[in-house]
């Protein structure tokens, strides 16, 4: 977790979704970017490795919510001062597979 004073960070969002949902491709189609400056919040996220590349995308994961709670989103980009980073590891990974596939 990193709070932080942010100079300018990016951050994606998608609108909220009603059943059915629609596939995760369609909802992406209409996501909204944008670029705050000057603001005070947390990022939090995690690090998949290389090993883990078959189940998530390998890197960070990132998502912030602004102290005022008026936005949020994935984070794209990020430029912060005065900061504070709270790790966790996390040392084991279980991975529950489905027995079927949902469509």
């Amino acid at each position: 977790m990193i709070e932080a004073d942010f100079d300018s960070i990016t951050i994606r969002s998608v609108p909220g979704q009603q059943e059915p949902y629609p596939p995760l491709v369609d909802v992406v189609a209409n996501q909204t970017t944008m670029r705050l400056e000057s603001v005070h919040g947390t990022m939090i996220g995690y690090y998949i490795s290389e090993g883990l590349g078959e189940i998530n995308v390998p890197g960070f994961h990132m998502h912030f919510l602004s102290q005022d709670l008026s936005y949020g989103g994935h984070v794209l980009d990020v430029e912060f001062s005065d900061v504070r980073v709270y790790m966790d590891p996390i040392r084991t990974c279980s991975v529950l597979v489905a027995d079927s596939v949902i469509t």
